[in-house]
């Protein structure tokens, strides 16, 4: 059986367009909440990083909020977890 690729819920795009072609941040509207990107060199070559950005309305966060995957969509499946995890530990997202 094959794992299905994670969709995902909210808008993504370039961090930097026309530069680290493979670097994307997370938006909910107008709020940024997140970056993913591929790591090129170093220890962690070939694996994508992600993490949770900041949201001026969450005061409280949750742990772990950065970390490492083997696929940008798991990374990307991780930054949303963490963003709708923190929404919900704030009492922002039902």
């Amino acid at each position: 059986m094959t794992q299905q690729e994670y969709q995902p819920k909210y808008r993504w795009r370039k961090t930097w367009p026309g530069k680290h072609d493979q670097d994307y941040s997370a938006w909910d509207g107008n709020i940024e909440f997140g970056r993913i990107f591929f790591e090129r060199a170093g220890a962690m070559k070939g694996r994508w990083c992600w993490a949770g950005g900041y949201d001026p309305r969450i005061k409280m966060i949750v742990k772990p909020r950065s970390g490492w995957s083997e696929t940008a969509g798991r990374a990307t499946q991780k930054v949303e977890e963490h963003y709708e995890a923190c929404l919900r530990l704030n009492g922002l997202l039902a």
